[in-house]
């Protein structure tokens, strides 16, 4: 009788355990994206995608090699002569379990751990070694801050963008499309929530329209990686709620600018370019919330038995290189020494060959 009590609890503690995983606040409407990629480019499936993969991913789509292979199925191989010429990322924070941006195109859903941003920095390094003695664009900018940095790194590309946010917020204002919620009182730019939207998306489109200026300077043969971020989308959530008019408004407004972005990069690049937008919450949660305190004990004796395993030596990921490059080195001086032999060996010992010359002796005189 104890035994099946036992047996009983041990049930009931499994199920909720598994339950866990499901437990409201856990399901995000994280997702990323895809606004536009070259003819290249083909995705296969919806899987889900880890935050910490999104680096591997872009650099994958413009022909870098890593370290390590990207652990995301989803991607088809790239077409090594037409690689994309940039990565434009636009990350809008502040998406709920219940809003959704509803963009066309594929899409993948986002587990998200909260290391979106960092993902920028390693795409950029990668980019600065690959081509250190070129200058690519790698614009990353807070599109609801100060500008100064950006502006100081890109002066010429940059010189239409104002630095300030209050400048930029009045060129909201005499933007048609922006200034016309005001006018009809959707938005009001007097609270700091509307001010900071209305602002982002006018400097979203300064940022563009500059790009689009200076063609001839941002298509240099280097990929180009530009990073933007929103987060006034949040501030309207936290203010008028998910089902408000004013959030269906500016979701409308987003997809407006996210198409004209489209547009813009479109022409910029000719089309070789890939756009990606990242919906991530103010709380970044991971998609899947595992419970491990019931499962701790197998996965220690699955650990300790996957080192009794009899597996391969991992090999350093530039062994096939090395071996390739060593391999056709003694080929070619073998063929060389075997060539020069033979040709020694054929050589005609007249009185005017260098082996007549260097053989023959000379006779002495008295």
């Amino acid at each position: 009788m104890m035994i099946w009590n036992f047996r009983v609890l041990r049930v009931h503690l499994l199920f909720i355990s598994i339950s866990g995983l499901f437990v409201p606040g856990v399901w995000t409407v994280e997702e990323v994206y895809i606004a536009h990629t070259p003819n290249s480019v083909k995705f296969t499936t919806t899987e889900i995608l880890h935050s910490s993969n999104l680096a591997d991913v872009f650099s994958a789509l413009l022909g870098y090699t890593i370290s390590e292979p990207v652990k995301w199925s989803s991607l088809s191989p790239v077409n090594p002569l037409h690689l994309p010429e940039a990565v434009v990322v636009l990350k809008i924070s502040g998406f709920e379990n219940t809003l959704d941006l509803n963009l066309n195109g594929v899409h993948f859903p986002l587990e998200n751990v909260g290391d979106v941003d960092s993902q920028y920095d390693v795409l950029s390094l990668r980019t600065q070694g690959r081509f250190s003695r070129k200058t690519p664009v790698l614009l990353e900018a807070d599109t609801g801050d100060e500008l100064y940095a950006a502006r100081s790194e890109y002066p010429v590309i940059l010189k239409s963008v104002p630095a300030t946010s209050q400048k930029r917020h009045q060129m909201a204002l005499a933007d048609i499309e922006l200034g016309r919620t005001v006018k009809e009182g959707t938005f009001n730019h007097s609270m700091p929530g509307e001010t900071l939207f209305l602002t982002e998306l006018a400097t979203v489109k300064a940022i563009l329209s500059a790009l689009k200026d200076h063609k001839s300077l941002v298509r240099d043969g280097v990929p180009d990686i530009i990073w933007l971020k929103l987060n006034g989308i949040g501030k309207l959530v936290g203010h008028y709620g998910t089902d408000s008019y004013q959030v269906s408004e500016a979701l409308r407004l987003l997809r407006q600018v996210i198409s004209e972005a489209v547009n813009i990069l479109r022409d910029i690049y000719d089309g070789q370019v890939v756009v990606t937008v990242v919906t991530v919450s103010d709380d970044p949660t991971p998609l899947f919330r595992v419970s491990r305190h019931l499962l701790e004990e197998s996965t220690v004796e699955e650990t300790n038995s996957t080192d009794k395993l009899n597996l391969a030596y991992q090999y350093d990921p530039e062994f096939s290189v090395v071996f390739i490059i060593i391999l056709f080195v003694v080929i070619l001086f073998t063929l060389s020494v075997l060539g020069i032999s033979v040709f020694m060996w054929n050589m005609d010992p007249g009185r005017d060959s260098i082996i007549y010359r260097m053989t023959s002796q000379r006779m002495k005189k008295d």
